[in-house]
């Protein structure tokens, strides 16, 4: 990580072992960023080569790098080709493996496409409809979908209050009606279940 006032504040320098110690891990002092030049602190488990991950990922030489000289469109497309062609099952065995994400995955390309994600729509709420899909899913063995109450094809966002967990049956049956009242499991469940956290979370761990 880079050397900030925050960072300092909490450690400790040690000039006999050139290291700043603190809790819960003991930082090694880094003369000089392999890409940057910059000095760092060095976390137990990173190489301790680059400052940070833009870092690391701009010293890379493959056609995939930011700083990559070649011609940027066509190699990227032969090497996406090749490895496609080495990996034929990687992405339908990882789509098998994870359908929330899948899924997700796929609902908000197809709103990007559509330009229907508002800029405040929080991911990781719109997630956790989909992981809510899923594990109904696996536990009843019956088809859960997540719909959005009015219906991306007819204007509607993809929001998070705008997404409900619905029985497969019952989406197939309301299709693309604009105006139905949502029945499914919706954002204000998300909430009460967060506020049910904090409260249980105050009571095991009061503040002192």
């Amino acid at each position: 990580m880079p050397i900030t006032w925050e960072v300092l504040s909490a450690l400790t320098y040690d000039f006999s072992t050139r290291r700043w110690r603190g809790r819960p891990y003991t930082y090694v002092l880094k003369d000089a960023c392999a890409t940057c030049g910059k000095p760092f602190l060095s976390p137990p488990g990173n190489p301790g080569k680059y400052c940070s991950r833009e870092c690391r990922r701009a010293s890379q030489v493959g056609p995939l790098s930011p700083n990559y000289k070649g011609g940027i469109t066509e190699d990227i497309t032969a090497y996406r080709q090749d490895w496609r062609e080495k990996n034929p099952d990687y992405f339908s065995n990882w789509s098998k493996e994870n359908r929330d994400k899948a899924n997700a995955n796929h609902a908000a390309r197809r709103a990007r496409m559509l330009e229907q994600t508002p800029p405040d729509a929080c991911k990781e709420k719109i997630d956790w409809f989909f992981a809510v899909s899923a594990n109904l899913r696996e536990s009843t063995g019956k088809p859960y979908h997540v719909d959005h109450i009015h219906p991306l094809s007819k204007d509607g966002p993809h929001h998070e209050d705008n997404l409900q967990v619905l029985p497969g049956h019952e989406n197939q049956r309301k299709h693309a009606k604009v105006g139905v009242a949502p029945t499914g499991i919706t954002i204000d469940v998300y909430y009460a279940l967060m506020s049910a956290f904090d409260f249980l979370y105050s009571l095991v761990c009061p503040e002192t």
